[in-house]
């Protein structure tokens, strides 16, 4: 019998997506069909003060009972308990989670604690949850974590000391819906970071160890809808044709993730958030071309880099491993020019913060997917040394 070199793959992206400048204008319809009479609604004090919250529940029909925006950055373990608690205090029979990814990963472990009761930190890693928690309905005000459509929660447990990776398919929410209209108002630095998180995303979805050929063509598709669309997103706010494709991008990079799982660059991300309270998408922001660099050495992954960066826009080069560094340094000046930092002195970290941030890193489970094995804290330490 003949060989083949085709990978065996499996591709699940259950989520439901709904996407129109007016998207919340479904959420009455979309709770209905989920069965949901009495939404908690889960957001952020900004997205309160900001009125978006009631936007929301407005364009519920009635369906969302309670507004709680208790949500933080980081989405804490503490936050997560909270409300599930709100959710049982209210007898909420499904959850809305809006706002960006710590609101929805807040949204997540709410809808899943609400069912299930316990602590989230019995779901840490693949596999672990099974039944799923309350409807979700997920609606975005950032473009960068896809978190809208992904079967991952990562939630900040400060006792521990590490960052919670819960991967399961009862995670998912049933429903995205990807209004543009909604992410206007987002600061031009949050704009960047959230939008090189999604970057980020893509880049490490088609070296992961965890790629198949649909996450390639997402992969790509994503860096040249950021590639594009990002700086305008950041420079003109109310460009909703910019908005909107970075949601796309988004959302997309959340499926490829709920697939390939990251890689060495966030794993640094995570731990930069965990120990000194740096937003994701600009430890995101830091790490990207570092990362690049570091993979460059495994012929695999410079293949795909190199297919990465004709889709980022840049000249071919010589060989597949000068597109990687060519890659590596376009990546750069793109988070630079965005006005992001690339350096962790950026962010106040020295020399001496190198052993901590490479052994939170290496506790990690995010560099797992990562072509190129991260031997020990020790090595990654050596390795971060470039960054400071």
């Amino acid at each position: 019998m003949a060989t083949s070199s085709l990978p065996s793959f499996a591709y699940t992206a259950p989520t439901t997506v709904w996407f129109a400048p007016d998207g919340i204008s479904r959420l009455g319809s979309y709770l209905k069909r989920l069965g949901v009479t009495r939404a908690l609604l889960v957001c952020d004090a900004r997205i309160a003060a900001e009125g978006i919250s009631d936007r929301v529940a407005e364009a519920s029909g009635g369906r969302v009972n309670e507004v709680w925006a208790h949500a933080e950055p980081d989405a804490p373990r503490e936050a997560a308990l909270a409300g599930a608690d709100e959710a049982l205090r209210t007898n909420a029979d499904g959850v809305v989670a809006l706002g960006g990814g710590s609101a929805i990963d807040t949204g997540k472990a709410a809808a899943l604690l609400a069912r299930h009761g316990g602590d989230p930190a019995r779901w840490d890693g693949a596999n672990k949850v099974g039944a799923p928690g309350l409807p979700l309905v997920a609606i975005p005000t950032t473009a960068g974590t896809g978190s809208e459509v992904s079967n991952i929660a990562v939630i900040k447990d400060g006792e521990r000391s590490r960052k919670l990776v819960i991967i399961d398919r009862a995670v998912y929410p049933a429903v995205a819906i990807l209004d543009p209209r909604l992410t206007v108002k987002l600061p031009a630095r949050l704009t960047a970071a959230t939008g090189v998180d999604a970057l980020t995303h893509a880049v490490e979805g088609i070296v992961s160890q965890y790629k198949n050929p649909i996450c390639e063509a997402v992969g790509l598709a994503c860096v040249r809808l950021v590639r594009a669309h990002l700086p305008r997103a950041v420079a003109e706010p109310a460009d909703l044709d910019a908005r909107g494709n970075m949601l796309l991008a988004s959302s997309m990079a959340g499926q490829l993730v709920s697939l390939t799982y990251g890689g060495v660059a966030h794993a640094v991300a995570h731990a930069l958030g965990l120990g000194w309270s740096v937003h994701h998408g600009t430890g995101n922001a830091i790490a990207l071309a570092w990362s690049i660099r570091f993979n460059a050495a495994d012929a695999a992954s410079a293949a795909a880099y190199a297919r990465c960066a004709e889709a980022f826009g840049l000249p071919s080069a010589s060989s597949d491993r000068a597109a990687a560094f060519a890659l590596a340094d376009g990546v750069e000046r793109f988070v630079s020019d965005l006005g992001l930092p690339t350096r962790l002195s950026a962010v106040g970290l020295a020399q001496a913060d190198l052993p901590r941030l490479a052994t939170l890193a290496f506790a990690d489970p995010s560099h797992g997917p990562n072509p190129v094995k991260v031997e020990s804290a020790a090595a990654l330490e050596g390795a971060l040394g470039a960054l400071v």
